[in-house]
């Protein structure tokens, strides 16, 4: 989610709206979102950037309607991504979850939900809410054939982490060195229990907003699949800096259970493989910098050198 929203130029209502408008509007937010928005009980009066990567098919819109109206526009790059977001979707708690409309083809309509960014927030109590809604979505009841088709992908783990450190010593983002030292680390810390759940996958104060009433809702959920709850621990770990009291209350709010057991004992792996599959991301796509991850691989690298040496 990005804090900042850049306004586009204001459509007209439908009854009103001269071609030139539509087409200005459906070049910017795409066909398949534009059917959406046309389907609407109102007509479509107003169009806002909410996020827009470097890649042209993707993007996030806040759409207002001439009922006063607002939701989300969410358009991905493929058919099968949108198709995904929404089945997860159907697992998602909607007390904290925005709703899914609708869906037609690459494009999405969700719920507008309104709130303060939880970034932003004072409410220390946030970080225990935070870890027990994180805690109650690994809960999720999910299909065993759901559970099943994920596993291949999941048990590739390992051999994710040594083709994605050999493609890093490869484009000379870490040395030799540091490539082997982490591949040797976290096969020593390698996990042999997997156990699949639903996983949020980018669980960050960044991506959340607290409404009125003090309820958390996680609102940008496109990276919602089945993997292993640890390495959803891991990602939020990689992604939401904490205080260690913030972090105190957040795992007293996630709890004890096997799950959180098995990413503290397993931890130097799935911190490892979320920073290189962040890397490798940043340097795909060109968003943000590969540099913050590739710190936080060198430290961890540092912090366990130092503790061989005391």
């Amino acid at each position: 989610m990005t804090s900042s929203v850049v306004p586009l130029r204001t459509a007209l209502p439908r009854s009103d709206a001269s071609a030139s408008d539509e087409r200005h509007l459906r070049g910017h937010i795409g066909r398949d979102l534009w059917r959406l928005a046309k389907s609407a009980d109102a007509p479509l009066t107003g169009v806002a950037i909410l996020s827009r990567p470097s890649s042209a098919a993707r993007g996030t819109f806040r759409l207002m309607f001439a009922d006063g109206s607002v939701m989300k526009g969410r358009r991905c790059e493929h058919r099968w991504q949108a198709k995904r977001i929404q089945e997860h979707a159907a697992y998602l708690d909607p007390r904290h979850f925005p709703r899914i409309h609708r869906r037609d083809g690459c494009a999405l309509l969700e719920e507008w939900i309104e709130g303060r960014p939880l970034a932003a927030t004072a409410d220390d109590g946030v970080f225990e809410r935070s870890g027990a809604l994180l805690a109650a979505l690994h809960s999720v009841g999910l299909p065993q054939d759901r559970r099943g088709s994920a596993l291949p992908y999941i048990e590739a783990s390992g051999s994710r982490v040594t083709r994605g450190l050999a493609r890093l010593v490869r484009l000379n983002a870490i040395t030799k060195e540091d490539g082997a030292a982490a591949r040797e680390l976290a096969m020593s810390s390698m996990p042999r229990d997997l156990v699949p759940a639903l996983v949020h996958g980018d669980f960050c104060g960044d991506n959340m907003v607290v409404d009125a009433n003090g309820r958390i809702h996680p609102i940008d959920n496109e990276s919602v699949i089945v993997h292993v709850p640890e390495y959803d621990l891991a990602r939020t770990w990689y992604r939401w800096p904490m205080s260690g009291p913030q972090r105190a209350a957040y795992e007293k709010g996630y709890g004890d259970s096997p799950a959180a057991a098995r990413f503290h004992m397993h931890f130097d792996f799935w911190a490892i493989l979320v920073l290189v599959e962040s890397v490798l991301f940043r340097h795909r796509v060109a968003i943000g910098t590969p540099e913050v991850p590739l710190q936080r691989l060198r430290s961890l690298l540092r912090e366990r050198r130092a503790s061989v040496r005391a």
